[in-house]
């Protein structure tokens, strides 16, 4: 199909729809919600047409947020606060009859941006619930599903919790939910839901809130132990959690011995069998470096280095004369995993300026040309 390969071409170079952006979403996020605002109505009640054209219209910018990826396009959308009561009321909706998940996708995106909209949480609305409740009860309802709905309902719990009045009223009783959920479920799509809501939370928040409930989501963190390499998009937002937690301590203070543990588990990470999760644990541990005093983050990479002469024969570390190094080193024995992780985390600390010692950057180029020999042998 000439869009599907048009999106293709985009995907490669998503940049350059940048410039032509905004005329491109507009149009079909107005018409979207044209027919939200005026309509007023649960999906069951809206007529054939009306549902029709809400899903091309929902489809589309779902594309959209494919390509260029939905922070940028999510920008685009309303930001009325009168929009905030017909989204809800699609939303909640859903389980009566299931809206195309495009259209789920895209109003919880929506949804996710009203959460922000300065509006009093506690407001009462026409249900038993206020805002903030009907808003939160809506994305706890899709965090168990298996496509795009479980990462639109993150978005939106990331953002409502983002909220310090929201921080306050609704933070801790969704961690004790959480935890009762993730002790009892048997469904990874939740357990995954649930992880990236915690992703979402501690990237979002401030530092003080996030430490506040340190503990509780240590716990969580902790109880996911028996899904470990079961699932590696569980395993992948569990490092990412990881991360996350150990820049939020280092915001406060730099020497906080937990940071210790995390930087531990990144580094077993960088071996694990998925790409995903290497590479996600090697992002991490390069954030954590950046904020860890220069003795640290010299530590961390001579253990990145120790990795990378484990199973090496005929040698040890390379040191000062490269052409003999490349012809010592014998690499048939090394791990394959641990090799890729391990450049991954060399290659994310070399870009965001964490190796800043030039007996340190000898050794990296030193190692990196040993990929380059083993490929070419």
């Amino acid at each position: 199909m000439p869009e599907l390969t048009q999106i293709n071409v985009y995907q490669e170079q998503s940049y350059l729809l940048d410039p032509y952006l905004e005329d491109i979403v507009v149009p079909p996020a107005r018409a979207l919600q044209a027919l939200v605002c005026e309509t007023r109505a649960p999906w069951v009640s809206l007529t054939p047409e009306q549902q029709g054209a809400m899903s091309q219209f929902a489809r589309l910018l779902y594309v959209y947020t494919k390509v260029r990826g939905y922070k940028l396009v999510s920008r685009f959308l309303s930001h009325d606060i009168g929009d905030l009561i017909p989204v809800l009321t699609v939303l909640e909706s859903a389980t009566d009859a299931r809206p195309p998940w495009e259209v789920l996708y895209v109003l919880l995106l929506w949804l996710a941006l009203l959460a922000l909209v300065p509006f009093q949480l506690e407001q009462a609305s026409d249900t038993q619930l206020s805002l903030a409740q009907r808003i939160e009860h809506v994305a706890r309802m899709f965090l168990g599903s298996s496509g795009k709905e479980r990462d639109g309902a993150s978005v939106v719990l990331g953002h409502l919790y983002r909220r310090k009045d929201a921080a306050s009223l609704l933070y801790a009783p969704f961690l004790a939910w959480a935890r009762t959920e993730i002790q009892s479920t048997q469904s990874p799509f939740l357990a995954t839901g649930l992880l990236q809501t915690l992703c979402a939370m501690t990237k979002n928040s401030d530092a003080p809130n996030v430490l506040q409930h340190y503990e509780e989501l240590l716990a969580l963190l902790n109880s996911y132990a028996p899904w470990e390499h079961k699932s590696a998009l569980v395993d992948h937002y569990r490092v990412k959690l990881r991360g996350r937690l150990a820049r939020q301590l280092l915001a406060v203070s730099r020497d906080d011995e937990r940071v210790d543990d995390h930087v531990d588990a990144l580094l077993r990470a960088l071996s694990h069998a998925d790409t995903r999760v290497r590479y996600s644990s090697a992002k991490a541990l390069a954030r954590v470096c950046m904020r860890l005093p220069s003795e640290m983050t010299a530590q961390v990479l001579e253990t990145l280095f120790d990795a990378l002469a484990e199973n090496v024969r005929m040698a040890a570390t390379p040191a000062n004369d490269i052409s003999n190094e490349l012809e010592e080193l014998d690499l048939d024995a090394v791990s394959e995993s641990t090799w890729h992780g391990v450049h991954l985390a060399l290659a994310e600390c070399v870009r965001r300026g964490c190796v800043v010692d030039d007996a340190l950057m000898h050794r990296v180029v030193v190692w990196t040309l040993q990929v380059r020999q083993r490929h070419q042998s």
